[in-house]
């Protein structure tokens, strides 16, 4: 029997990284023969270090193209290891350094040299590479890796399947009314561009109160248990108890995503609950707050649906965003369809196309 270990931010139940994990385990279920393989994730009790007893490599959606992840495959390839890159992605460079790799004239140097040896050998001899969006293909590709072996996959969490929404979900009491706005807030220990955690929850609850007078109702949800506390303290600060609810629950994917179907459109922190609302076919403003954000939103194209958190009018920011989401629906949908049936195909590839051996 091979065994799999599937690399991923695992064991924080966060949602966005637990559901890409169970769409791989699940794609594996309906497409290996499991009396074959054996699929370990890369909980709290796995030494990732220590890979020894796996045969099969999976790096897993997330901002996973660090420099440990990237010596551990490395070493993996070194011991004739099958290795395979499904949606990953870089996270944690400054926001300057997405025009220097967009514009492509001088090198980033995101990674060290060794870094960089390591990279252009591995993308040799994986045997499948994408990634999450065009900032990381153009990072891959000014490290002159062999980029004609890498493409464009999207997040894995394109690949969510609805669930039925729970009994207890409080969004069933809304559940036909059109003018619904689904908000994710949360935190990220103030690691976010602009350094400014505060004052970007004091401008969104200032945006929702003008939102709740235009008439739409207001949803929050979170993705994991670290952003109820803020999540709270934001409804605090919106102040207002009637066309408003705060649900606390931490649902699984698929029970998210037919709950964000309910909504005409949301405004979301987290990247998922961006990767969310595309499943969902719904027009999103992406609180950018780092550069995996930017990164997600440019693989849809829809770059004017992005409101960086480093901006000194949030407030106006996010309703003209707004105001561009009620002017452009058809087209925002339309394109939110085309990519995202694009990156589903391109995702099942190592399945489809029996990758995995």
């Amino acid at each position: 029997m091979k065994r799999i270990l599937y690399l991923g931010w695992l064991g924080f139940n966060n949602i966005g990284d637990e559901l890409m994990w169970e769409i791989f385990n699940d794609l594996c279920s309906e497409y290996l023969d499991l009396s074959k393989y054996e699929i370990i994730p890369s909980n709290f009790c796995v030494n990732i270090k220590d890979t020894a007893q796996y045969d099969i490599i999976i790096l897993g959606g997330g901002s996973l193209f660090l420099p440990g992840f990237i010596e551990i495959l490395h070493e993996c390839i070194k011991q004739g290891k099958q290795v395979l890159i499904w949606g990953s992605g870089y996270d944690w460079a400054d926001k300057s350094y997405i025009k220097i790799i967009e514009d492509a004239k001088i090198p980033s140097y995101l990674f060290n040299d060794n870094t960089e040896m390591l990279l252009i050998n591995l993308v040799n001899k994986v045997s499948y590479i994408g990634v999450r969006g065009p900032l990381t293909y153009a990072l891959l590709k000014s490290v002159n890796v062999n980029i004609n072996k890498v493409e464009i996959s999207g997040d894995p969490g394109l690949l969510i399947k609805s669930k039925i929404i729970p009994d207890f979900s409080p969004v069933l009491e809304w559940k036909d009314n059109e003018k619904i706005i689904g908000i994710n807030w949360g935190t990220s220990e103030n690691r976010i561009y602009g350094q400014n955690e505060s004052d970007l929850e004091d401008q969104l609850a200032c945006t929702c109160k003008t939102l709740l007078k235009q008439g739409y109702k207001i949803y929050m949800f979170v993705l994991w248990g670290r952003d109820v506390e803020a999540s709270k303290r934001l409804y605090n600060k919106i102040d207002c108890y009637t066309d408003i609810i705060l649900d606390t629950n931490i649902y699984a994917g698929g029970e998210l995503l037919s709950i964000l179907k309910q909504f005409s459109f949301s405004i979301n922190f987290k990247l998922h609950a961006n990767v969310l609302s595309t499943v969902a076919e719904i027009p999103f403003v992406c609180l950018a707050y780092r550069f995996k954000c930017f990164d997600y939103v440019k693989s849809l194209d829809l770059e004017d649906l992005i409101v960086a958190t480093d901006s000194n009018s949030i407030q106006q920011d996010i309703l003209k965003t707004i105001a561009y989401i009620v002017s452009n629906e058809v087209m925002i949908k339309q394109k939110l369809v085309s990519y995202m049936s694009l990156y589903k195909q391109r995702l099942m590839t190592p399945f489809l196309n029996s990758l995995i051996k």
